[in-house]
């Protein structure tokens, strides 16, 4: 999928509980998009890249794409 989602959690050391509590999205939901397993609907791809200050394509997009 090329989610960077865990490599910014891990950055600014944020549990998938507390990212979840702030963005509105079950820790359960979070840890599927984490591993990769799931992507985001746009809404909550929209919520998690605000949070680290990015886009969603940025955050979520595939590798390769421009």
């Amino acid at each position: 999928m090329g989610s960077k989602l865990k490599e910014l959690r891990e950055k600014h050391k944020i549990p998938l509980r507390t990212l979840g509590a702030i963005v509105g999205i079950s820790a359960a939901n979070l840890n599927k998009i984490d591993r990769g397993e799931c992507e985001p609907g746009v809404q909550n791809a929209i919520r998690i890249a605000r949070f680290f200050e990015t886009t969603a394509e940025e955050l979520f997009g595939e590798e390769g794409q421009e």
